[in-house]
């Protein structure tokens, strides 16, 4: 019987901030974020952010037909995050709505992309889950990286696990390219920007360049990959082999990216689930007994230990962004 999972979390510390991915579109992504919202706020406070900024569509896995307010209120509006977060009818979660109606807003400015990151990280609840876009475009990737721990989905076929793989690596560099400009070591950049360009290897071998030309940079930056920890969670599936696949890849990254995947779990396919999504009513609550729902709270639980384990130190904005952000965001109003 799984255990009440507000008994892991500390009232008076920070809560803990969760990014679900995918490396393409139609992983389940948004399914995960909404059910492991729902299930959570059983037990604690918690925000859902879609800040999938070009196809939002967090509201219909949560049953929410009509939205007061969205992201674009508070990009646009000069609102607080903390006022675009709605109440639901569960009394311990809220929804930050994505906007689909707001042209630019999946191509976002520097500082508003700045603010927005500042406030996802300042959210007062227990746990705070960002459910991100597909692909591997900053916007999608800053979003991962900023989270205490990231939670990639995959389905059992090669291109989604093709694609996973690509996502981390992206998420890899970009958190090394932020490392780097965070603690002022400029002479690295250069050797990023072009590993990008390069046929794909082993980040391993990026960070022995690195420490031939600067051991302690290159000692620093493998200290902050240690604390990237990418979680994979397999959905849709369908025999016992998809299981397998999920700690398949999970290695595949820890040797050749330089970071520590966990296997989190395995979601089974469930017709249901599409019916729940045309009558508008969330999934583990009308099916809360379904193999796939307890899923869903197993992942959960899995997800509590590890945040409770060990909190990455975030990657803060730098404050010369910050005031620029601000500058911008006056003259913009």
């Amino acid at each position: 019987m799984l255990s009440p999972v507000g008994s892991v979390i500390n009232p008076e510390q920070k809560g803990y901030l969760w990014a679900v991915g995918g490396g393409k579109g139609g992983t389940g992504k948004t399914f995960v974020s909404a059910n492991l919202g729902l299930h959570l706020s059983a037990y604690l406070d918690v925000t859902v952010i879609d800040a999938d900024l070009g196809s939002p569509n967090l509201h219909t896995f949560l049953g929410v037909k009509n939205r007061n307010l969205t992201l674009a209120d508070f990009l646009y509006r000069r609102l607080q995050l903390e006022q675009v977060a709605a109440r639901m009818g569960h009394s311990k979660l809220r929804l930050v709505s994505g906007s689909s109606d707001t042209l630019g807003l999946g191509n976002l400015e520097h500082f508003r992309k700045q603010r927005l990151l500042r406030q996802i990280q300042e959210m007062r609840s227990a746990v705070t889950l960002l459910d991100i876009g597909a692909g591997t475009h900053f916007n999608c990737v800053d979003f991962f990286i900023i989270a205490d721990v990231g939670i990639l989905v995959i389905n059992p076929e090669p291109a989604s696990v093709e694609n996973a793989y690509q996502f981390i690596r992206a998420a890899t560099l970009r958190l090394l390219e932020n490392s780097i400009r965070k603690h002022k070591i400029q002479h690295l950049l250069e050797r990023i920007g072009a590993y990008r360009q390069e046929v794909p290897r082993s980040i391993h071998g990026l960070l022995e360049l690195f420490a031939k030309e600067d051991p302690g940079s290159a000692d620093l930056l493998a200290g902050e990959l240690e604390q990237f920890r990418p979680c994979l969670v397999v959905n849709k599936v369908r025999k016992d082999d998809d299981v397998v696949l999920g700690r398949c890849v999970a290695d595949l990254v820890n040797k050749f990216l330089a970071v520590r995947a966990e296997f989190l779990g395995a979601i089974p396919f469930d017709e249901q689930i599409d019916a729940c999504l045309r009558c508008f009513t969330p999934y583990v609550t009308s099916h809360p007994y379904s193999q796939a729902a307890c899923a869903v709270k197993l992942i959960a639980e899995r997800l509590m230990t590890i945040s409770r384990d060990g909190r990455r130190s975030s990657l803060m904005v730098e404050p010369a962004d910050e005031e620029a952000g601000r500058t911008e965001l006056l003259r913009s109003s």
